[in-house]
């Protein structure tokens, strides 16, 4: 086994440039936060650590808090040993042999706290630099329709730079102002009033169109329509009153 590879220059957060972890842990001295015990202050460093580490790897694994109780602390060993597996963790002190002998000294929690450390500065640098990318051009095969959309609500296209959400966001508050200048519904084609004798020739005539799509699965399931059990009754899914229950307009 290689001897630990300790960085006893660690003095704070601030120092190794790794600025919020100190407001966020109430601690900016590390050699303090490593005499601490598991269950106290280094235990709630090391989780914090880990959750920053889990948000920007987009890992799996995650490290809970630390309780003092002994199931609460084998609980934090064992979630700790699968993180630092997931993390491909190169320091055998701290990642084999007994779970209770992998942080008993300083040295180990200092080689634990050391290798976070590392890993959270390497990460804060991949995500600054993929925040730095220019966005990736969205999906070419919905261009058409989105500009079809603009055109037909007639909704000039944006300039300059934008997001896809502002778009349908545009168009979303476009549609909404067109519906409340429709607040009149439109007006029925035929207002007479029908007899015995014309319902007879609708139902007929209805009847007929329907014909092709009786023996449809879509159309099972709705009772039929002209057997006295669809949605008009036996009259063939309309009442007197007009079809499926509107007035007495056809």
């Amino acid at each position: 086994m290689e001897p630990m590879e300790i960085d006893s220059a660690m003095t704070s957060f601030t120092a190794e440039r790794l600025f919020g972890l100190s407001d966020s842990i109430g601690s900016d001295d590390i050699p303090s936060i490593v005499n601490a015990d598991i269950a106290s202050e280094f235990g709630r460093c090391v989780t914090f650590l880990c959750e920053e580490l889990k948000t920007l790897y987009k890992l799996d694994e995650s490290v809970p808090q630390c309780e003092a109780a002994a199931d609460g602390m084998m609980e934090f060993l064992l979630e700790l040993s699968s993180f630092l597996a997931e993390l491909e963790c190169p320091h055998e002190e701290i990642t084999c042999g007994s779970l209770e002998e992998r942080l008993s000294t300083p040295e180990k929690k200092t080689l634990l706290i050391s290798f976070l450390l590392s890993e959270l500065k390497a990460a804060r640098l991949f995500a600054s630099d993929a925040l730095s990318q220019p966005l990736e051009h969205g999906d070419k095969e919905l261009t058409p329709y989105l500009a079809s959309a603009l055109r037909s609500a007639k909704v000039p296209k944006p300039s300059g730079g934008f997001v896809p959400a502002d778009v349908v966001d545009m168009l979303r508050k476009t549609v909404e102002g067109r519906l409340q200048s429709c607040v009149e519904r439109p007006r029925p084609l035929l207002t007479a009033k029908l007899d015995s004798k014309q319902w007879r020739k609708v139902d007929k005539t209805q009847r007929e169109y329907r014909q092709p799509y009786q023996d449809s699965p879509r159309d099972r399931g709705r009772g039929g329509g002209g057997g006295g059990g669809g949605r008009g009754g036996g009259r063939g899914g309309y009442n007197r009153g007009g079809y499926y229950g509107h007035d007495n307009r056809y």
